[in-house]
């Protein structure tokens, strides 16, 4: 790994698009952004129990029988959803994302 080309490109990146003074943005909100949970019941206590944020559903994911699909109100009408994906411990969720590797590819790198 080239830490410094990466670096660079990091570097060109943040003067080409980062102004001085951020432009108000267009968006009204978002309807969810969706994460990874390795422990549901964990994740519930955290967003809820500590942070505040409601638990607002939580249904099986329509694409991974099994899994649980859960989100949390954090205002403005914007939610925060979790995934888990009991069974797979460890394997690469790109293939599940993209199963039929069309933007990975045929493997897993």
């Amino acid at each position: 790994m080239d830490l410094a080309a990466i670096e660079a490109e990091r570097a060109r990146l943040h003067a080409e698009y980062i102004k001085a003074e951020r432009p108000s943005s267009s968006a009204r909100g978002i309807h969810h952004t969706a994460l990874l949970s390795s422990d549901v019941e964990r994740t519930i206590r955290f967003y809820q129990g500590v942070l505040e944020f409601p638990l607002t559903e939580i249904i099986e994911n329509r694409d991974y029988q099994g899994s649980n699909h859960f989100f949390f109100d954090v205002g403005n009408g914007n939610l925060l959803a979790f995934f888990d994906f009991p069974g797979l411990d460890g394997a690469r969720l790109e293939l599940l994302a993209d199963p039929l590797g069309e933007m990975y590819g045929s493997h897993v790198l």
